[in-house]
């Protein structure tokens, strides 16, 4: 059986309902799956892929996800822990990237997917950090 890349949100398709339930954190691996439970057909689909990320300002980061969401994460909280504690140089930040859908920097700092998606913060303003 392959495994599928992660992502972040899951979604249960049981017959025609569909259902959104955010990924829970630990989770190690998850692949699409499909069970039978109740005699009621259900699949697994996670969506947390990262397909954009912009450095900003005060070391957050705007980014893109898989399913269409545009938030705001903030590694201040993180930037005094081992070796997040080089992205404290704002040109290294500014550095920041994706690798197989997560956010990375040159040095193998990486933001593990279920943290990234616990601390999106929404986009408060129309200003548009997708655009190069």
């Amino acid at each position: 059986m392959s495994e599928t890349p992660l992502h972040a949100v899951a979604i249960i398709g049981c017959n025609t309902k569909n259902a959104v339930i955010p990924a829970q954190a630990g989770i190690q691996y998850l692949r699409q799956e499909r069970c039978l439970t109740r005699s009621i057909h259900c699949e697994v689909i996670m969506h947390w892929d990262v397909t954009k990320v912009r450095p900003l300002d005060d070391y957050q980061i705007y980014v893109e996800l898989e399913d269409g969401r545009k938030d705001i994460f903030d590694l201040k909280p993180y930037l005094d822990h081992g070796v997040f504690r080089e992205l404290r140089d704002k040109e290294y930040f500014s550095r920041v990237g994706i690798v197989l859908g997560a956010v990375t920097w040159p040095h193998e700092q990486d933001i593990a997917p279920e943290t990234l998606i616990s601390g999106l913060k929404p986009v408060e303003h129309k200003q548009n950090f997708g655009q190069t």
